[in-house]
């Protein structure tokens, strides 16, 4: 029984939460180990849930209280349980592409949906501002969602919500190269290659395998590249851009709507476009955390105004009497 009301008590409540701020502070360090920060999560959750069973009739007098303790509870088992359900991804399209299954990442809890396979967003026009060198100011960006036959909006600080997933941009961005590949039998293949991430990458080079199984070094130039190290300036895509290729032991270089012949098949540079990186999440349990966590703050707040009231006008009265 003693250990039932220490477990139960104030004081184990106190302990579990310096527990669980050394946890916290551990996982800084050390991000991988999840154990670090939920094993005293569940020691609180314990203490909490002793402390409502073994205390309720109190918690009956004071409804105020039964409400904060049932809503941090709710919030520390949502918080626990909430990794089970969470999904995150990333994917990359350059503008006309379409997004259909392939994405680069994506990692989901034991009860997460799987990956989205049956989507179908196409690029729009990107726009990227930049305040001066790589300070960003805004993105203004489309997708268009072919299933739902809509156009949906996605900004810097403005994401959307597709298929119960949250989109929104990354930093990553960059310059793309669209090509078509005509084999010796006139079999057209059409790709897209995504050049480094700009402009943290300088050198704009990347190697891509055409369908012939054939590696080819494709390279970006430009005379005049956008970036500004003291104004603001956009990522826009300058006229003078080329594609410096070398492939199957030739050295070439192709601008949009040019075509090279290769001893496999001949390369012909659709377009030169942009490329942005989108991060999709979705955790279920989010909104359960904030209300009941919103309902905790609110009635731990309402329970210390009326008790603050209650002295207030105890000492009145007093003061009064005396006067």
């Amino acid at each position: 029984m003693n250990l039932l009301n220490y477990v139960s008590s104030h004081r184990a409540a106190y302990s579990s939460m310096l527990l669980v701020m050394a946890g916290l502070l551990l996982r800084l360090g050390f991000p991988q180990q999840a154990w670090l920060s939920d094993s005293p999560l569940y020691l609180l959750l314990l203490c909490l849930s002793l402390s409502l069973l073994y205390h309720w009739r109190r918690f009956i007098s004071q409804p105020l209280m039964l409400v904060f303790h049932l809503g941090l509870l709710f919030t520390l088992g949502a918080m626990l349980i909430a990794p089970n359900f969470r999904a995150t991804g990333y994917f990359e399209l350059a503008e006309g592409q379409t997004l259909h299954d392939h994405l680069i990442f994506f990692e989901g809890g034991h009860f997460a949906d799987s990956p989205p396979t049956d989507w179908s967003l196409t690029q729009e026009t990107i726009h990227v501002e930049y305040q001066y060198g790589n300070i960003g100011k805004a993105i203004h960006t489309q997708l268009f969602d072919q299933q739902q036959g809509q156009t949906v909006a996605i900004g810097f600080m403005q994401a959307a919500t597709i298929h119960g997933y949250r989109i929104e941009p990354t930093g990553n961005m960059g310059y793309a190269a669209v090509f078509t590949f005509t084999d010796l039998q006139g079999k057209q293949t059409r790709g897209v290659v995504n050049f480094p991430g700009y402009p943290t990458q300088k050198l704009q080079t990347n190697p891509f395998k055409t369908p012939n199984g054939k590696w080819t070094n494709a390279t970006l130039e430009m005379e005049q590249w956008p970036y500004q190290d003291h104004t603001a300036w956009t990522l826009a895509i300058p006229a003078s851009a080329r594609i410096k290729l070398k492939a199957e032991q030739n050295r070439f270089v192709l601008k949009p709507g040019e075509i090279h012949k290769l001893p496999s098949g001949q390369l012909k540079l659709d377009k030169i476009s942009r490329w942005l990186g989108y991060k999709l999440s979705r955790d279920p349990l989010a909104p359960m955390i904030f209300f009941s966590s919103l309902l905790s703050c609110l009635s731990l707040a309402l329970y210390y105004l009326r008790t603050q009231k209650i002295e207030i006008v105890k000492w009145y009265r007093v003061f009064s009497t005396a006067a």
